[in-house]
């Protein structure tokens, strides 16, 4: 049965992500049309302009994409916050479809990437790191599925994009193709803020084998950060500064904002706290079963997230921190039947409450 998926295995991952997207969309569209409440909390509910089905699919963040999707960055607002590899996409799809559904194409897409990749990484990061596992990889995507903050990945959001990128950017390094890795990492930092951080990994790696000669092995560090650094060039050029986008942070009283400190603390919700918890915790497990280059690399990302000055999206973080879950993958294929079972059964479940709750927009993150 192994040797049968696994000569057919992209065939397989494909229509896994098809009916995964199918099951979960459907789950979110059925809640958010029968339970669909008007909120006066945030400015940024939802898409306002998107087909009345879909309203709970593009919440709060989407808002924004759609906007510089449609009408291009501003100065004036938040929207400079957002990088804008996914907005420019949506634009592209959109010349075609409304942009609204064009979100979600895109998203989709995306998704069904990153269900390719992430088992093609988890297959060869199995074999670098020795364990005799052939099913690993499979569990693996199994718990990124059905992982409680995964219900991101449906969404008008970036998660599925960026973890298409970097998964492949992690895939081509291990299969040593350096350049393509540094194409891909490139891109991550045109995605998200966060997608320059797989320079920590790329660079610990490099410090670890010692190899100091092998300049191929830097050709991903030196790659990695063009992404940001040419979208940084473009703020400069249309808001006179390279750095609007760490200014449009401070509107949510992140990175130096004047309400910094208290927004760490107003954003130190029960919720944000038990994120923080289950971020420590993979951590934990991470540096136990993969080493420091993935430790640092996930580390990063929530130094980035407290020194901001805001817990908000931590769970989002962990989504995109996804060598934490392969390192949970490891030591849940250990566990008693018992165990994985009561697992299995509160992720599912608190999976469904949270997509169920953003796409009636109750902010989570």
């Amino acid at each position: 049965m192994i040797q049968r998926f696994y000569r057919h295995r992209v065939r397989w991952l494909v229509c896994f992500g098809l009916i995964y997207i199918t099951v979960v969309a459907a789950i979110a569209t059925t809640a958010s049309v029968n339970t669909y409440r008007e909120s006066a909390i945030y400015p940024y509910q939802r898409v306002m302009d998107a087909t009345p089905l879909i309203h709970g699919l593009l919440p709060f963040d989407s808002e924004h994409f759609y906007n510089i999707a449609t009408s291009g960055y501003s100065g004036h607002d938040r929207n400079p916050a957002f990088f804008p590899l996914y907005p420019s996409l949506v634009w592209l799809v959109g010349q075609i479809i409304p942009p609204d559904i064009a979100m979600l194409v895109v998203s989709w897409v995306a998704t069904i990437g990153a269900t390719i990749y992430l088992y093609l990484w988890a297959d060869l990061e199995i074999k670098h790191q020795k364990i005799k596992s052939p099913t690993l990889a499979l569990v693996f995507i199994g718990i990124m599925s059905i992982f409680p903050f995964s219900y991101t990945l449906i969404l008008g959001y970036t998660e599925s994009l960026f973890l298409m990128l970097a998964s492949a950017s992690l895939y081509y390094y291990r299969s040593e193709k350096f350049i393509v890795s540094g194409v891909f990492a490139c891109l991550c930092g045109l995605t998200r803020v966060q997608g320059i951080l797989i320079v920590i990994f790329f660079l610990v790696e490099y410090l670890q084998k010692k190899d100091w000669h092998n300049w191929r092995l830097l050709t991903p560090v030196v790659l990695a950060p063009t992404g940001i650094f040419g979208f940084m060039l473009y703020q400069w050029q249309l808001f006179g500064t390279p750095f609007q986008f760490i200014e449009a942070q401070k509107l949510w009283g992140r990175i130096g904002g004047d309400r910094a400190i208290d927004n760490l603390l107003i954003t130190a919700t029960p919720f944000n706290i038990a994120s923080l918890v289950v971020f420590l915790l993979l951590l934990w497990l991470t540096s136990r079963r993969l080493g420091k280059s993935y430790f640092w690399y996930a580390a990063a990302s929530l130094i980035i997230a407290v020194v901001s000055g805001s817990l908000t999206s931590l769970n989002r973080y962990i989504v995109s921190a996804f060598p934490m879950l392969l390192a949970l993958a490891i030591v849940f294929e250990k566990w008693q039947p018992k165990w994985k079972i009561s697992f299995l059964a509160l992720s599912i479940v608190l999976f469904i409450s949270f997509l169920i709750m953003t796409t009636n927009i109750y902010f989570l993150g």
